[in-house]
């Protein structure tokens, strides 16, 4: 008899055992699989509040570069395509920002200098503080546009790019790469009286974690437009071409 009933509890024991062991192990296979398991929450783009290093951080990047498009559209009707508009070099001690068609300004942290070469005329602007300048343009175009945590809406496909969409009650939007927590596309409208305009930003030519040659930041030589030099050609006649019409 108490040979019985020994075996009859430790068969159950085993039992009670091989059900908890089940269900941690169907527990923990769904958190790890669950799109809002801890590992595939969706998260927003780094706090705008961050220092660029912060930013850089969260979103696993030492240099980012990238083409700045905009896109109008008023009254359902396009004003205009995505036409290039500015272009940006990004590192940690580096920005390049190029305004098309022939203004370009840098900030070298390693020598403590900024230039500008607008339309071939180049000049040393003396910034009070070389540092905070670079950290608000990295908080700018790399943290994210919203102040408060916004909700998640869906993830959308943006040029071949797996996002996910963040939106407002005000209409706003933006559309974070996952791979890196960038925001890589903005949106929003606005309304007065009977015309509804909406404008989109999508950053393009996206070049991530390539290093940059110190040669990138140097101001030209020989009184020659460092405008001349853009990478991106085609998208500096475009404008051009804009502006002529």
């Amino acid at each position: 008899m108490f040979y019985s009933f020994t075996e009859e509890w430790n068969m159950k024991t085993r039992l009670i055992i091989s059900v908890l062991s089940l269900g941690i192990s169907l527990f923990a296979f769904s958190s790890c699989n669950s799109p809002t398991g801890p590992d595939n929450f969706p998260m927003p783009a780094p706090s705008r509040d961050l220092s660029a290093h912060e930013i850089f951080a969260a979103e696993g990047i030492t240099s980012i570069h990238f083409v700045v498009y905009d896109s109008v559209v008023v009254n359902g009707q396009s004003d205009s395509s995505f036409a290039p508009i500015f272009e940006v070099y990004f590192d940690s001690t580096h920005e390049k920002f190029m305004q098309y068609p022939s203004n370009i300004t840098v900030y070298d942290l390693k020598k403590g200098i900024a230039w500008n070469d607008y339309e071939g005329h180049l000049t040393y602007p003396q910034l009070p503080n070389l540092d905070t300048a670079y950290n608000q343009d990295v908080q700018a175009y790399l943290g994210s546009w919203f102040t408060q945590s916004p909700p998640f809406l869906k993830t959308e496909v943006i040029l071949g790019k797996v996002c996910n969409v963040f939106g407002d009650s005000g209409g706003y939007r933006e559309w974070v790469w996952v791979d890196h927590r960038l925001p890589i596309q903005r949106g929003g409208g606005t309304v007065h009286y009977d015309v509804t305009q909406t404008t989109v930003t999508q950053y393009r030519v996206l070049e991530v974690n390539v290093p940059f040659s110190d040669s990138l930041f140097e101001p030209p030589a020989n009184g020659q437009s460092a405008a001349a030099y853009m990478p991106h050609h085609d998208a500096r006649h475009f404008i051009n071409d804009v502006l002529a019409q």
